[in-house]
């Protein structure tokens, strides 16, 4: 999983992490689907950990998707400086990547 675009948007407090991953990345089953594991953490400045966010994201794979996931987490933060982690796990094929920006 090498082609994943991360991008944040920001509204004073409100926080919106926007993913990009090509659906090639992942196993896609005879149903069409898309099954992976996502695993968003956000540290501070001294790398503890303020936020977490986990779930499994079930995708149906279609023509309206252009061949791409986009996937956004809103949350909120205090002004700062932090470091965003994100683990994404195909459950497909147990393909795996890891991400981390500052």
């Amino acid at each position: 999983m090498e082609d994943l675009e991360l991008e944040i948007t920001t509204n004073n407090n409100n926080i919106g992490i926007i993913y990009t991953l090509p659906i090639d990345e992942f196993f896609i089953s005879e149903d069409q689907q898309v099954i992976y594991n996502e695993d968003l953490v956000i540290f501070d400045e001294d790398y503890q950990e303020i936020k977490r966010f986990n779930s499994e994201q079930t995708i149906k794979n279609s023509p309206e998707l252009n061949d791409t996931i986009i996937r956004k987490i809103n949350t909120e933060l205090f002004p700062g400086e932090y470091t965003i982690a994100l683990r994404i796990k195909d459950l497909n094929s147990d393909k795996l990547g890891i991400y981390k920006s500052v």
